[in-house]
C-alpha cells in the first residue's frame, strides 16, 4: 500500500496498539477516537481506508489502557 505522509493505516494501528478492527469501529461509533482521514475510492462498494495521525494513535492507546484498567466513560 502507498505510504501517506503523516498518517498510518488502520491495519498498522491495530498491530502497533494491539486492538482489533472491531474495537476501532466501536471507538469511532462512540466518538472516542475517529480516523484522522479516509482515502477515497472511485468504486462505490469500497468506502476507502481509515488513516490515523500521531495524536489519534496515542488516543487509541489511551482508550485501550483505560479499558484494560476497567475505566468506563458511562
Amino acid at each position: 500500500m502507498k505510504k501517506i505522509e503523516g498518517y498510518v493505516w488502520k491495519s498498522d494501528v491495530i498491530k502497533m496498539v494491539g486492538v482489533t478492527a472491531g474495537e476501532l469501529r466501536i471507538y469511532n461509533e462512540n466518538e472516542l477516537v475517529s480516523p484522522s482521514a479516509k482515502t477515497v475510492h472511485e468504486r462505490r462498494d469500497n468506502p476507502g481506508y481509515w488513516l490515523y495521525d500521531e495524536d489519534a494513535v496515542e488516543m487509541v492507546y489511551l482508550v485501550k489502557q483505560l479499558r484494560m484498567a476497567d475505566f468506563s466513560a458511562n
